[in-house]
Order: C-alpha cells, then structure tokens, then sequence
C-alpha cells in the first residue's frame, strides 16, 4: 500500500512500407514479433508497439506532483500521462536547482516508507492511519513552503511531507535517471515516455 510511481519507454515499430504498399523488412518489428509467435497483426498496416518500464520510484511524492502538475494537467486519477523529452529537461532543472540549494536536510522517520510484510508498521494501525490523514491536508497543488520547486506533497501513504533524507535520495535518483534517459533514448529515434502512479 502506498505510492507507487512508473515511468515508461515506448517505441512504435512497422513493418510496412509505403511506397511498396507492402510489409518491409524492419527487423526490430520482426524480432520483436518473433518472441510472441501466436500474435497476429494487420497485414494492411503492420505494427506494433513496445513499451519498457525505465524509471520506479516509492512515494517520492514530490515527484508525483511534478508529473501531475506538468503532465497530466493537475489531474491525478492514476491515469497515464504523456511525458515529453521537453518535460524530461524541465524535470532535470528542477532536481539541480534542489539539489544546488542550502537547505538543511532533515533526518528521515524511518516509518515513512517502511512497512512490514504483512502491510503494519511498528506503529499500531490506528496510529498509522490517523498520522497518515493528518497530513492529507496538504494537497498537490497547494502552495510550497518555500520557493524551491519540487515540493513534498501529502496524500493517503503517500510517504514523508520533509525534505529529508529521503526527499533528497528521490531528487537524486530522479536526476540520475533523467540524464540516461536523455542521453539513452533520443527524442529523433521516435521514444516517447508516460507516466503513471497507484496506490
């Protein structure tokens, strides 16, 4: 239970050529088709998608909000939500402006993000959920308590509200893994990302 946070790669692929109105010969489109052999797609226009999960993240709340803000127009229904190469290089200079700042760093409640096997904490369930609805009150889209962007949203286990440790690992994380998808996956080569969130 909690946020859970997934950011995908896709590619489209065809296998058809227009000026031989006729099936080429792309051999990515043909390996991938080759791993599903009782898959049957359209010979009038053949072609397939793929889709690769790149980035997971854990109640990284902030970033959630960044991706409901500025990609699903602050609707969060745990829809899909088009993420362009634009919206990646925004996102890198909101995490280096975090990161280049001075504000302290808090230490991180351990029980922000931990749960036992069973789904309980250490603390006791009624405890848990009555601190978890306390913090509800601050909603994506309120306003920041300082200017920094990126700011610690609340929401139903959505994690820690600080900037603490373990906002600034998931600013970090994030950063990292902008940059390989940047470098990794060209927006000429026809990637495009999506993002989506459940908890």
């Amino acid at each position: 239970m909690g946020l859970d946070m997934y950011l995908s790669a896709v590619k489209y692929e065809s296998n058809y050529s227009f000026q031989k109105k006729e099936s080429g010969e792309n051999e990515r489109f043909n390996t991938v088709l080759s791993a599903f052999p009782n898959v049957k797609v359209s010979e009038h226009s053949p072609s397939l998608e793929v889709s690769f999960t790149v980035g997971y993240w854990r109640k990284a709340n902030a970033i959630h909000a960044w991706f409901v803000n500025n990609c699903g127009k602050g609707v969060d229904e745990c829809q899909e939500m088009y993420v362009s190469h634009e919206h990646l290089l925004t996102l890198k200079e909101e995490c280096l402006k975090v990161l280049s700042s001075d504000i302290p760093v808090k230490k991180a409640d351990e029980n922000a993000r931990s749960m036992n096997i069973d789904g309980t904490t250490d603390l006791d369930i009624g405890s848990f959920i009555a601190a978890s609805m306390a913090v509800e009150s601050t909603q994506i889209g309120s306003e920041p308590v300082d200017d920094l962007p990126l700011p610690p949203v609340a929401g139903f286990f959505f994690g820690s509200t600080e900037r603490d440790e373990w906002y600034f690992n998931d600013i970090r994380e994030t950063l990292s893994l902008v940059n390989d998808l940047i470098r990794d996956y060209p927006d000429e080569d026809g990637w495009r990302f999506s993002y989506r969130a459940s908890w």
